[in-house]
């Protein structure tokens, strides 16, 4: 976890930037930290990847899937017809010693709940979970309809670079969008008839995770403003100016609040989270928002572009690997 930063040091990053207008590593107030992914990592996983921001975050993400078999009546409405995303995050103890305690449980279970409420805000990533359905022989008023249960097991093996939701999100997605489903074909029996899997590799297919969020994080940073009578700090309103996209673990010390957003591609709204007792205009809190929608938006489009770019690569191998 970051080192508490002396008041000096807070009046130097604070001059730095209001004065030149640059963060403690050279970034502009709304430029994010370059991102670095490695996909199919964890051979025994659905899919996986493995995310570094900067110089110290690191997450690794696992994915396994289930195929869940239900009966529903045949004029059922489609929203009965989704799959379902659990999430699982831990902090890496062996990895990095300050990932133990109270805190870190706590941290845990907020991650969780922001993942929890963004995928079950977006239903059309939910509804791409659904895989087929079969109207029974024996009860033509019933469909037997199958989906996919998706788990996603995050560890956190380093996060002292700050703004560590971002980089899980990140990880998560680019770990759903390269997990490889199976195909279904409909088995038929004396009993009606059961969904079957065919995983043979040249019928599998890559998760549809175009409709996946991603979060864009930000922090609010009030000008120092010191109390001559009590010698202390005062807590004051936040000017725009002074919100910063990604924070390092530096400028999180610095942070009276924080806010960040879920969205699309399309930029729908998906989530948000505001956390810290600085008091934040409504319209300097609702301005900020929209950057961080537009930036997790352009986030995804960059995300689906390399995935996309990816696929095409290993298409091209396996054409040239084939004898003849």
């Amino acid at each position: 976890m970051p080192t508490e930063l002396s008041r000096t040091e807070k009046k130097s990053l604070i001059w730095l930037f209001k004065e030149h207008g640059l963060r403690v590593d050279g970034r502009s107030a709304l430029r994010s930290r370059s991102v670095s992914v490695a996909v199919d990592v964890l051979p025994s996983t659905a899919g996986s990847s493995r995310v570094f921001v900067g110089r110290t975050n690191d997450v690794l993400v696992g994915i396994n899937l289930e195929l869940r078999q239900y009966n529903l009546p045949a004029h059922a409405e489609d929203d009965a017809k989704r799959g379902s995303i659990a999430f699982s995050v831990e902090f890496c103890g062996v990895a990095s010693p300050e990932f133990q305690g109270r805190s870190t449980e706590v941290l845990e279970a907020e991650l969780v709940s922001f993942l929890d409420t963004a995928y079950a805000a977006s239903p059309e990533f939910l509804a791409d979970l659904f895989c087929r359905e079969q109207r029974l022989a024996s009860d033509p008023g019933t469909l037997r309809v199958c989906c996919w249960d998706v788990y996603v097991d995050v560890l956190v093996l380093g996060a002292s670079g700050g703004n560590i939701l971002d980089a899980v999100t990140y990880a998560v997605r680019a770990a759903l969008a390269t997990t490889v489903v199976p195909s279904v074909y409909w088995q038929d029996s004396e009993s009606g008839g059961s969904w079957e899997l065919d995983d043979r590799a040249e019928y599998c297919a890559l998760l549809n995770a175009s409709n996946a969020p991603l979060s864009a994080s930000g922090a609010f940073i009030p000008p120092l403003v010191r109390d001559s009578r009590t010698e202390h700090d005062q807590v004051t309103l936040v000017a725009p100016r002074w919100f910063i996209i990604d924070p390092c673990a530096e400028e999180e010390t610095l942070a009276g609040c924080f806010l960040s957003v879920a969205s699309d591609s399309a930029q729908h709204l998906r989530a948000i989270w505001k956390r810290g007792s600085l008091p934040v205009e409504p319209d300097v809190v609702l301005d900020a928002a929209q950057q961080c929608i537009r930036d997790s938006a352009d986030a995804c489009q960059e995300m689906d572009h390399f995935i996309s770019e990816l696929v095409a690569t290993e298409e091209s191998e396996s054409v040239d690997d084939v004898p003849g």
